[in-house]
């Protein structure tokens, strides 16, 4: 990591934040905030994908709108999602909120 990145890390996942993802109107520092706001709120979830017993990604979904989820990233292991385990495919999805959540 370099002096001009920033890393926002909850749970099990990790955003990675640059200066190219900011512009002239909103400085990457400011999206960096901006990421940090929306995981306190409970606004990112985080899903964890197993196969059986054995994980196989983790995505960062936007459940902000309830209506339509926006996929944010997803990490994890190409290889472990191709070969075949035994046992049910399963989702956890987890989320942060720290009382900030809005009724």
């Amino acid at each position: 990591m370099h002096d001009n990145e920033a890393v926002v890390s909850w749970l099990s996942a990790e955003e990675f934040v640059t200066p190219a993802d900011g512009g002239e109107q909103r400085p990457w520092t400011t999206v960096v905030v901006d990421v940090l706001a929306a995981v306190m709120r409970g606004e990112y979830a985080v899903e964890e994908h197993y196969r059986g017993k054995h994980w196989v990604k983790t995505r960062i979904v936007d459940v902000a709108d309830p209506e339509q989820h926006r996929h944010l990233g997803t990490s994890g292991s190409l290889l472990w999602s191709w070969l075949p385990w035994p046992g049910a495919k399963r989702v956890e999805q987890k989320r942060l909120d720290f009382g900030l959540r809005e009724s």
